[in-house]
């Protein structure tokens, strides 16, 4: 096999001694990797071909499945400024645009607080101009292949964007959170409403922030490339459809009916998940002070076990509690331990949060057991969750309160430190099937021991 056929891309190449010496004049310091050579990655579009130097990623999928999501703050040779680098397989399905024409849509419509592109496009092989695209998905219809379920072919995308920020897990306090976050939701609102686009993964990689003069903060919403139109989601079969989003912050209902239509509602709730889980790690609470904190952080958000009915993974069932009976949220409900933070406004936006969407599903779930009397109780309450202005007031009127710490109050020790974190997972089969797949389950549960060892040997 080549080069090429075996994975070498022929668009990365080593950086000249010139190419360095520029590099190391644009990039920071801390973006850069002394123990490893700087690559120099071209990015065509229709107006040619760019090409950055790269050293250090900021972010790499460990995932051996996926998208081999990398990026990069890169320096731009023809700029001279630092800029940053998405590199990403993006899917080829109908209905999802390449992530710059989602940016320029965006602009267009006068969206708030997202990335301006630089430049984009689908990663072309330099002799053929051919896209680089995956090949697997030609396979899943010929009889010697076990298909076990849709593969999706995808192809090879850079894009470049102006802003280098800090994702929200490096915001310096609590509040800085929840503004952060607002700033990111009228994003997300401004784009479902001027530009019928629902962003469908919310989650804290995916939402930067930068320093503003006044030494505030200035929250933006990235990573659009898995948005939908909203027209379309209503339309489609379910048969087309996919639980997407970051596994930590999808909706009670997708992570349990991973063929549900994905809705604004999924992605409001999502913003419930994020701010829970950004402050639980960052901002002391009683969870780190009673030693509970990393148990909880794992049960609630890492849960998962595979249905072997279904083929396919379900979770939730901690966030489901939380949701319907206010499991951590409310004095005195089951062995929960309450969670509370020191500043009084976030206390009350957690709360102010969960009534909202407790509400939600209480009435849809007396809405489709046709108990009208309880259904009634709910409903206006549930009705603000048909747009994002109830839960966008909810943040603004929490990080505009007084009550806030003065000084910044967040701590980096409250978690153990680890390399790689996977979720624990369980297997539930059918009866008839438990016979058979007994020794394939202690194969699997080995595999996964060892696949867990070698990945944070490797970090």
């Amino acid at each position: 096999m080549s080069g090429d056929q075996r994975g070498k891309d022929p668009t990365v190449s080593i950086a000249t001694s010139e190419e360095i010496a520029l590099a190391k004049s644009i990039l920071p310091q801390e973006c850069i990797d002394e123990t490893r050579p700087m690559l120099k990655v071209t990015i065509s579009d229709e107006s040619g071909t760019k090409a950055v130097i790269v050293s250090k990623h900021k972010f790499r999928s460990h995932a051996t499945t996926g998208r081999a999501t990398r990026c990069y703050v890169a320096a731009d040779i023809q700029t001279g400024k630092a800029v940053f680098l998405k590199d990403s397989w993006r899917y080829l399905v109908d209905g999802m645009d390449q992530e710059g024409v989602i940016y320029r849509l965006l602009h267009d419509r006068k969206v708030e607080n997202v990335s301006t592109v630089l430049y984009h496009g689908d990663v072309k092989d330099p002799k053929t101009g051919e896209c680089q695209t995956t090949i697997t998905s030609r396979f899943t219809e010929n009889a010697w292949a076990m298909k076990t379920r849709t593969l999706v072919r995808h192809g090879h995308y850079r894009i470049v964007l102006d802003v280098i920020g800090k994702t929200l897990m490096e915001a310096p306090s609590s509040r800085a959170i929840v503004k952060i976050m607002y700033d990111a939701l009228v994003a997300h609102s401004d784009a479902y409403e001027r530009a019928n686009i629902l962003h469908r993964d919310l989650s804290p990689n995916n939402i930067l922030f930068i320093e503003t003069d006044d030494g505030g903060v200035k929250g933006l919403l990235i990573d659009w490339d898995l948005c939908r139109d909203r027209t379309s989601l209503e339309v489609e079969g379910a048969r087309l459809r996919g639980r997407t989003g970051t596994w930590q912050f999808i909706s009670c209902k997708l992570l349990q009916n991973p063929t549900a239509r994905h809705t604004l509602q999924d992605d409001l709730e999502s913003s419930f998940w994020v701010l829970l889980y950004a402050c639980l790690c960052l901002i002391p609470s009683s969870l780190s002070i009673s030693g509970r904190l990393s148990g909880v952080l794992k049960a609630v958000f890492d849960s998962a076990s595979w249905e072997e009915d279904i083929r396919g993974w379900i979770g939730g069932d901690r966030k489901t509690a939380i949701i319907d009976k206010g499991g951590y949220i409310l004095e005195g409900v089951g062995t929960y331990t309450r969670i509370t933070f020191t500043p009084d406004p976030l206390n009350s936006l957690v709360f102010d949060l969960w009534d909202l969407f407790h509400d939600w599903a209480r009435y849809h779930d007396a809405r489709s057991k046709a108990d009208i009397a309880v259904r009634d109780i709910y409903k206006a309450h549930a009705d603000l969750l048909l747009d994002s202005k109830e839960v966008l007031r909810l943040f603004r009127k929490a990080f505009e309160s007084p009550g806030w710490p003065k000084e910044n109050d967040r701590q980096e020790d409250l978690l153990p430190k680890k390399a790689v974190s996977l979720p624990r997972t369980t297997v539930k089969r059918s009866r008839q099937s438990e016979g058979q797949s007994s020794a394939k389950s202690q194969r699997a549960s080995r595999a996964g021991d060892a696949t867990s060892s070698r990945l944070a040997a490797l970090e």
